[in-house]
């Protein structure tokens, strides 16, 4: 795998997420961490599970426009 380095865009946000909230109002607690979830893509991708990065099921719109379409709504 090769790494493409590219000039900085010109809206570089960054955010601090605190789930602190998620946790008392949901009682949600991360079963994985961020590392765990990188290293999960990883792997899928080293296998090959990716063919088609365009493919409807990658792209959450995409997917649900053709779900509704699929389900006659």
């Amino acid at each position: 795998m090769e790494l493409t380095y590219a000039p900085a865009r010109a809206d570089e946000r960054s955010y601090h997420v605190d789930s602190g909230k998620v946790a008392r109002v949901l009682g949600f607690r991360a079963r994985r961490t961020v590392r765990d979830a990188i290293e999960e893509v990883v792997q899928a991708n080293l296998r090959g599970e990716w063919t088609d990065p365009h493919a409807s099921q990658h792209h959450n719109i995409r997917h649900m426009a053709g779900q509704l379409a699929a389900a006659g709504n």
